[in-house]
């Protein structure tokens, strides 16, 4: 319990790792929803839970995000596509690996912090986290933050609850052993300020720019964009700055935030803040870029038509099938999405015509919506049977 004053409040624990900006920012996005809804009565804590387990002395947190920067920059994405493919074949073994390794050390850490409840951002954190309170009154919830065809794993373990941000996920989890009282279908999760109603032209006066045509380049926050790269320099040697002003967002990743600035030249061109994109967005008539699931989600909320060109092997290219069944985003190629940039800088009531909305994928009382799964969670700390799928039944070690 956090004191304050005459009151306690409940702590909620938000865990995140540090691959790209999607688990990060969808932990923000919870927490800000919870405390909108139940200030009083909920104190909600992102941590990520890789900074706190450590291996020689040293958090794993540098090394785990090294691995996959590695993993989805070199080779193509290769060495990504084949660690994706193997832990959604073999997720046991995968878990039960990340459990010997890791479990014990972060059962200290999570233990420490003496939560209410736990919510988790990331698979594997999920089962270990619901190992380590397996036998305590701390519930845990996990939030699985993909969509489409999703990787296996995401169903292994026992949390009270997993909350899907899609309908089409309840069955996968019903078909992976879960039983159905144990999915929830909270919609989209994104930041509440994404949908506050600021318009387009009112978002480019905040930004300091025009109301030229104005087009998101999004690589996410590992900033990833290969053929988003070469689409920029595309833009600079053909598109007069008359045509259209672009606001670059690279996240973290400066090497590539500059080179697409560069490229860009001799249009309008600015970056964005690293952390938030939600103004840039909010300003975008349309958004080119990977598909990453909270990009999208963030494009679908706020309704932005969206291209894809480029896609970390694995879970976004089927985020980027599911973008195109809904119609708000389409994948191309480079010529073709420098083809359609053209088309729509000229006229841009063209995009209406080519891209559908999908707003009510986002449900504005998801603040609520949370603190009911939270208090049922709360109410009924001690779990039912594992799922048909927990380690913990076939043999895994105990932490």
């Amino acid at each position: 319990m956090i004191q304050t004053g005459e009151h306690s409040r409940k702590r909620v624990l938000v865990l995140t790792l540090p691959f790209g900006r999607g688990h990060v920012a969808v932990a923000q996005a919870m927490k800000d929803h919870i405390e909108q809804a139940a200030p009083d009565i909920y104190e909600v804590q992102i941590d990520d839970l890789s900074e706190h387990v450590k291996l020689s002395g040293h958090p794993i947190r540098q090394g785990i995000a090294a691995i996959y920067r590695w993993n989805v920059t070199k080779f193509g994405g290769w060495p990504q596509r084949v660690l994706y493919n193997f832990c959604d074949r073999h997720p046991t073994q995968v878990s039960r690996f990340a459990l010997r390794v890791f479990g014990r050390k972060a059962t200290t850490w999570l233990k420490s912090q003496q939560p209410d409840i736990v919510i988790s951002t990331w698979p594997l954190m999920t089962y270990i986290v619901a190992e380590a309170f397996r036998d305590s009154a701390v519930p845990v919830i996990g939030v699985v933050t993909d969509v489409g065809r999703v990787n296996h794993m995401w169903w292994l373990g026992s949390p009270h609850v997993f909350c899907v941000t899609h309908s089409s996920l309840v069955d996968q989890a019903i078909c992976a052993g879960v039983p159905r009282d144990r999915v929830e279908d909270i919609g989209l999760v994104v930041r509440p300020e994404l949908i506050a109603g600021l318009s387009s032209s009112e978002a480019k006066a905040l930004l300091g720019i025009d109301a030229t045509f104005t087009v998101l380049l999004a690589a996410g926050g590992l900033g990833y964009g290969p053929n988003l790269t070469r689409l920029a320099k595309s833009f600079g040697r053909k598109q007069s700055s008359a045509m259209a002003q672009y606001i670059v967002a690279a996240g973290h990743n400066i090497s590539l935030r500059e080179s697409l600035l560069r490229a860009l030249s001799p249009c309008s061109a600015i970056s964005c803040d690293p952390e938030d994109m939600t103004l840039a967005l909010l300003a975008a008539d349309l958004v080119i870029g990977k598909a990453g699931w909270l990009t999208l989600a963030e494009c679908i909320a706020s309704g932005k038509p969206v291209i894809i060109v480029d896609t970390v092997p694995g879970q976004e290219e089927e985020n980027a099938v599911f973008i195109e069944t809904i119609g708000i985003g389409r994948k191309m190629s480079v010529q073709s999405a420098l083809s359609a940039h053209a088309r729509y800088a000229d006229d841009p009531t063209q995009i209406e015509r080519d891209f559908q909305t999908a707003r009510e994928l986002y449900r504005p009382a998801l603040g609520a919506h949370l603190v009911t799964i939270i208090e049922k969670a709360l109410s009924n700390p001690r779990r039912e049977a594992s799922s048909p799928q927990s380690l913990s039944r076939d043999g895994a070690d105990p932490i």
